[in-house]
């Protein structure tokens, strides 16, 4: 048990055993708070009970954790003992929010580096679009490191004056989450359908309703398995006989009929995005007045895009 702390914080929420009574905090806990030991020891005391990528994140947090004992700062060792004993609770806690943090108005030193909220959040947003792309536990240690790391260079960043922590951080996070990019899956080639119509018609005929039926067949099974959400865009030309606001409207015609025809075979309208192009970028590129019947079509193209595997799991009530 380590001494000489400030009182410690309230106690409330969920009972862990052996550890009495400890409030648990998500990653919202105000950086103003002082160290209670019995929550590191609580976290370091816990079998991991999650997934590959939660045990590695825990475990990245207690060495933050014991870092920041190390050198005297209470509060973001309390931070970090949470963190880490929500982690291994099997509980995904996200990456800090940069605005939680003073990343403008000098500290007790002057600001050795200067990192817009923008630049950070940009990069916040860089990894978590590789743990929605790639999952977290494709790569979980890489996963946990860059999140950890992050957290850790924000934190750094307010502080402003340790230059080499700072830098070490960065080039940590940088690291991880190229390695965790560098994970995803090669991404799946959409599937491509064409519908045809004829002259100046936008009515879709039996064969291509066939067509439709089948687009819809595999979108609502994906999406009712769910593995995997498939989304449609579906785009709609005219030849270039006639004048160009009469072809403009005359796609906007067809792909309404696609859509129409795709919304009576099940798949859901906020599925579906549509773009009526008239007789600009052409399928079949002719001159002017030429009937072309690949100008005459709608293509809807599906695309795949995998679900989290891995949700937001907020921390218990408190």
């Amino acid at each position: 048990m380590m001494t000489g702390r400030f009182a410690t914080i309230g106690i409330a929420g969920v009972v862990l055993a052996g550890c009495g009574h400890l409030e648990l905090v998500d990653h919202t806990m105000s950086a103003r708070e002082y160290g209670d030991p019995a929550v590191y020891e609580a976290a370091a005391g816990l079998s991991p009970q999650g997934s590959a990528f939660t045990a590695a994140l825990a475990r990245n947090y207690l060495q933050m954790a014991e870092f920041e004992d190390r050198r005297g700062d209470w509060r973001q060792y309390e931070v970090y003992s949470r963190k880490a004993l929500l982690a291994n609770q099997g509980v995904v806690i996200e990456p800090t929010l940069p605005d939680r943090w003073d990343l403008e108005k000098l500290n007790y030193h002057e600001r050795v580096q200067v990192v817009s909220y923008a630049e950070a959040y940009e990069q916040r947003h860089r990894m978590m679009n590789a743990f929605w792309k790639c999952t977290r536990n494709r790569a979980p240690e890489q996963a946990a490191m860059a999140q950890a790391s992050f957290d850790k260079w924000v934190e750094e960043l307010e502080e402003g004056w340790e230059s080499e922590e700072i830098d070490a951080a960065r080039d940590a996070f940088l690291e991880a989450v190229a390695a965790v990019e560098a994970s995803c899956p090669p991404p799946s080639p959409p599937d491509s359908y064409v519908v045809y119509f004829d002259t100046a018609r936008a009515d879709i005929k039996p064969y291509d309703r066939q067509i439709i039926g089948e687009v819809a067949r595999i979108v609502n099974e994906a999406n009712a398995s769910g593995d995997e959400i498939k989304l449609v865009h579906n785009i709609g030309w005219a030849d270039t006989r006639g004048n160009r606001d009469y072809n403009e409207d005359l796609s906007q015609r067809r792909i309404d009929a696609v859509v129409q025809a795709l919304v009576d075979e099940g798949v859901s309208a906020d599925s579906i995005s549509s773009e009526a192009r008239g007789e600009t970028r052409l399928p079949r590129p002719t001159g002017d007045g030429v009937a072309e019947f690949r100008n005459r079509v709608a293509h809807i193209i599906i695309y795949i895009k995998p679900v989290p595997p891995i949700p937001f799991s907020p921390p218990p009530a408190e």
